[in-house]
């Protein structure tokens, strides 16, 4: 897709990180035993980085994510900061609750003792199969739960501190929907309007 800009709201010590696009979902090489194969991913960040791709999304939806352990996505997104010079953005979305805030806090983490985080930014959607939602949510329309979605939601992102964009691609297959869902965390208010792909100027 073309490139453009867009901003992701952050906590205190972040604020707005500023976009480039296009923004390529990477998808993830395996070995012929099942395991990532970090030989070729490295020559294909390289590949991208020097074509002048400016931003990279790991362990999204082309990169097999539900197809992953959790160490292997943070594995993942390690070798992607090392690897890759521009903007990497990690997707965190799980369906248990500690997996979303594990891999948030490891996203936080720094690389290598810099100053620079292993993510710029974290991707999330509420879990997958949220059909009964979250405890003490109310059913809507859309046949999602929308008070239960909020309440995943401000739980896996209550201590963040990286900017986050709340990602409702398969809302229509699955049955939820951000809407203008409100998540108040600790520092801040991020704001949904139901991000498709191209919302992100995802490729």
């Amino acid at each position: 897709m073309d490139g453009g800009e867009g901003s992701a709201a952050g906590g205190a010590a972040t604020g707005r990180l500023a976009l480039r696009g296009p923004v390529f979902d990477v998808l993830t090489p395996f070995t012929g035993e099942g395991e990532v194969d970090f030989t070729a991913f490295g020559d294909y960040l390289q590949f991208l980085s020097e074509a002048g791709v400016p931003t990279i999304l790991c362990n999204g939806e082309a990169g097999e994510f539900a197809s992953l352990t959790t160490g292997e996505r943070k594995l993942i997104v390690d070798f992607a900061r090392k690897t890759f010079s521009g903007t990497v953005l990690n997707h965190v979305s799980a369906s248990a609750l500690p997996d979303v805030t594990q891999l948030i806090s490891h996203s936080s983490g720094k690389s290598g003792g810099g100053s620079r985080t292993l993510a710029d930014a974290v991707l999330v959607m509420p879990p997958c199969s949220s059909f009964g939602g979250y405890p003490g949510g109310r059913e809507t329309e859309r046949g999602g739960d929308e008070r239960g979605t909020e309440a995943f939601l401000r739980k896996a992102l209550g201590g963040c501190q990286l900017p986050v964009f709340l990602y409702s691609a398969a809302g229509a297959q699955v049955g939820w929907g951000l809407g203008e869902v409100e998540v108040r965390g600790t520092t801040d208010v991020v704001e949904s309007r139901e991000k498709r792909r191209e919302g992100l100027g995802v490729t």
